[in-house]
């Protein structure tokens, strides 16, 4: 039997290959879906598998695809409120899988190693979590604003991981990915932390700095990693997602991509409607290394 799981929370999203079963152990319980839609594809994207069963623990698949080979697994929720159903896992690619003829396995990413080596290097020292509590020009955590928000979200969290999944939630529900400024070439104006409170949108860069800004404010060590975005095919770091130091080991943490907002044409507008994800929200290594490189930090 092999295990895959998103994230490290109660609210995950868990896998198991067990031959040449299929099982989905655990679904993220946020979500407003009733279904799950499996597909399983070859390399070029080819339906090989798909089927639809409600909503709940413990469901099995039994595929039967042609010959040992690599596949892609495709996980999708609905109906949402357009009757569409939409992907539960970023690539449509799907998580890698191989199938020996005998038994389904989950593909390790090539990036796996090079990642964990990168998180195990990662600084834990009094002077660089200090470093990583302080303000910088875009990580304004001393701000009253910021400061103010951080109570606010603080208040009844007593364990640092909790304020961590407050933070993440808050920015995850409130911040738009501004396909705007993405399209007019304005990524790099307005991303500070407060801009991106009072703007409520960003892109990638917006979204740690205001993630950074209030967990900083919050007594929380945070620092950007620089990624390399898997999914859109380049070779240099063109993404950033957020670090978080708290019960002595760094949380993994990509807003950016748990939100379900966009801005587009000057409206705001759901993604999928199913609302937030924590699917990279103190992320597996296994699972972020599935669509994310690391390439450095920063502070």
């Amino acid at each position: 039997m092999q295990t895959l799981q998103d994230n490290h929370l109660g609210d995950r999203l868990t896998l198991r290959a067990v031959g040449r079963t299929l099982k989905i152990d655990s679904l993220p319980t946020a979500g407003n879906y009733g279904n799950v839609l499996v597909k399983i594809v070859d390399r070029a994207g080819g339906e090989l598998f798909r089927e639809i069963r409600p909503k709940g623990p413990g469901m099995l698949f039994d595929p039967v695809l042609p010959a040992p080979g690599e596949y892609g697994l495709c996980l999708y929720a609905g109906p949402v409120e357009d009757n569409t159903y939409h992907g539960l896992y970023c690539s449509e690619a799907g998580i890698p899988m191989t199938f020996d003829g005998r038994g389904l396995s989950f593909k390790p990413s090539p990036f796996a190693i090079s990642n964990g080596c990168f998180m195990q290097a990662l600084p834990v020292s009094g002077e660089f979590l200090t470093e990583a509590l302080a303000p910088t020009v875009n990580i304004q955590c001393r701000d009253t604003r910021i400061r103010t928000l951080a109570a606010e979200i603080r208040k009844g969290r007593i364990f640092k991981e909790s304020i961590l999944v407050g933070v993440h939630d808050w920015v995850a529900k409130n911040v738009s990915y501004d396909y705007d400024a993405l399209a007019e070439g304005l990524i790099d104006d307005v991303h500070g932390a407060v801009d991106v409170l009072i703007r409520r949108r960003s892109v990638c860069c917006g979204y740690h700095n205001l993630t950074a800004a209030l967990l900083r404010a919050c007594g929380i060590p945070a620092v950007g990693i620089a990624c390399c975005s898997l999914l859109h095919g380049t070779q240099k770091a063109d993404h950033i997602m957020t670090a978080a130091f708290a019960g002595r080991r760094w949380h993994l943490m990509d807003v950016t991509w748990d939100s379900d907002l966009d801005y587009r044409h000057g409206k705001v507008s759901a993604k999928t409607g199913m609302g937030l994800s924590h699917s990279y929200c103190d992320a597996t290594l296994p699972f972020i290394s599935l669509t994310h490189r690391f390439d450095d930090y920063e502070f």
